[in-house]
């Protein structure tokens, strides 16, 4: 079983600063949930190649795992337009 943190407390990091945040306070596993600068609320990802590298580079360096990830999209929407936006 993995514990663990989902950071959302300590959004004012940057994505690069929760790995070590995240260890710092004993854990050894991440939940991603979303944020405005990776995965934001009902919005396409921000994710680009230099930012999964930086971010991947922040979990080694701190040994810290992603366990889930968590997006927020209008799949379920009763709308249909937002289920085929999302």
């Amino acid at each position: 079983m993995k514990i663990a943190l989902d950071p959302f407390m300590h959004r004012h990091l940057t994505l690069e600063q929760l790995p070590s945040k995240v260890a710092e306070l004993g854990y050894e596993w991440i939940e991603l949930s979303p944020r405005a600068d990776f995965l934001e609320w009902f919005k396409a990802p921000r994710v680009f190649p230099d930012r999964v590298k930086s971010f991947k580079k922040a979990l080694s360096d701190a040994n810290v795992g992603i366990a889930t990830l968590l997006p927020m999209y209008r799949w379920a929407s009763n709308d249909e337009a937002e289920r085929q936006a999302a």
